[in-house]
């Protein structure tokens, strides 16, 4: 069962040799936390402002005000939930969020019919970007010009991924889909889009693609092994908005997938941020539980009513969070550093500003902390 779906034989053999080793050392790991971890471990959930601070530092690289920052969560939560209640009107006039939502997801005119069908649409979304803004707004590199979109084995958790490409490049970068094991047919795109973006061109794809590029300025270290959230998850996010203001989200859902993906990542910041530092739910947020400290069922229940997220989806979520203080507020801290350097080096550069040269300057840094992003991308 391990090596469903692997058609090499050797590598097959390999795999389910690997197995009992695998079973076993999971086995021990499971033990040992039972055994010896959870007497030790603490009964609050939160790690408190100290640990906080040391954690998100090691993932931004940078050190934030958390209570700035938990702040301007809520600001962006409220935000982007007044853009996605105007561009649902413009799906379905009069209709409420979840009666959106199910439209997109059950109307077969708005999903890829099979699988074949959405990986073709998928790699479409690729190809496009890449020749269209090639020289325009990026210098790509000849070796990352091909990127594939695969579906992933079933098993593994959903959602999209991405893998860079080998060091040689002669495998390619990868966005790999993991599907429902039910979506078959009439597979909803309106999310899509924008991860199409997020981990392929101009997101991972490129960001990861050019850092293994840069052998003449980078370590192999570096190129290869070196990863900060803030900075790649960042840029990632980074460029789902990006794609929009360029005009490549055509039709009303994909700009309010793209919307509630963004509005995913805030409730993160808040979540995460007021879990691990005990912090109060604003009194103005009089339609959720104003006043309270954040506790696990209330960071599930924003994720499901706020977040549109499915319930067990939701528990997972702020189950990782819990467990890895810190790394979920990556992706909109950082994109939020990316656009205040874009519009610092806007207003140093005056006329001769160049988005492509923005572009070149971030990517051009390989992968940093915020901090060191920051001088780089500012210096003369």
């Amino acid at each position: 069962m391990a090596a469903a779906g692997i058609t090499d034989a050797a590598l097959k053999a390999r795999v389910d040799a690997a197995v009992p080793g695998a079973c076993a050392a999971f086995g021990a790991f499971s033990d040992w936390l039972e055994a010896a971890y959870l007497p030790k471990a603490q009964a609050k959930d939160g790690v408190g402002r100290e640990r906080y601070a040391r954690q998100t530092r090691r993932h931004l690289g940078m050190t934030i005000d958390p209570e700035e920052t938990y702040a301007w969560g809520w600001e962006q939560v409220r935000m982007l939930e007044a853009q996605m209640r105007e561009v649902s009107a413009q799906i379905k006039p009069g209709a409420t969020m979840p009666e959106v939502f199910e439209l997109l997801k059950s109307d077969p005119a708005r999903c890829a019919a099979d699988i074949p069908s959405f990986v073709a649409l998928m790699s479409e979304r690729q190809m496009r970007a890449l020749k269209e803004l090639d020289g325009k707004h990026f210098d790509i590199p000849d070796p990352i010009r091909r990127v594939e979109v695969k579906i992933a084995p079933q098993g593994g958790a959903l959602g999209a991924y991405y893998i860079q490409p080998s060091e040689d490049f002669s495998r390619p970068g990868t966005v790999w889909y993991s599907l429902a094991p039910d979506e078959t047919k009439d597979i909803p795109i309106y999310d899509h889009i924008s991860t199409a973006y997020h981990e392929g061109f101009p997101g991972h794809h490129l960001q990861c693609g050019t850092q293994v590029a840069l052998a003449d300025r980078l370590s192999r270290l570096h190129r290869l092994s070196v990863w900060y959230p803030g900075y790649g998850e960042g840029w990632a996010l980074y460029t789902e908005h990006l794609m929009h203001e360029l005009g490549y989200f055509e039709k009303p859902e994909y700009v309010l997938g793209m919307l509630n993906g963004q509005l995913f990542r805030a409730c993160r910041v808040v979540i995460d941020i007021g879990s691990h530092l005990e912090l109060k739910i604003p009194d103005d947020e009089t339609d959720f539980h104003p006043g309270e400290t954040w506790t696990f069922d209330l960071g599930v229940e924003m994720m499901i009513k706020r977040g549109f997220q499915h319930p067990e989806y939701a528990a997972s979520e702020v189950t990782r969070y819990l467990g890895w203080p810190g790394q979920a507020i990556s992706y909109k801290v950082g994109e939020r550093v990316i656009f205040e350097l874009r519009d610092a080096l806007k207003a140093k550069k005056g006329a001769v500003f160049s988005l492509k040269d923005f572009h070149s300057r971030v990517l051009g840094s390989g992968p940093v902390g915020l901090d060191l992003l920051r001088r780089l991308v500012l210096a003369d």
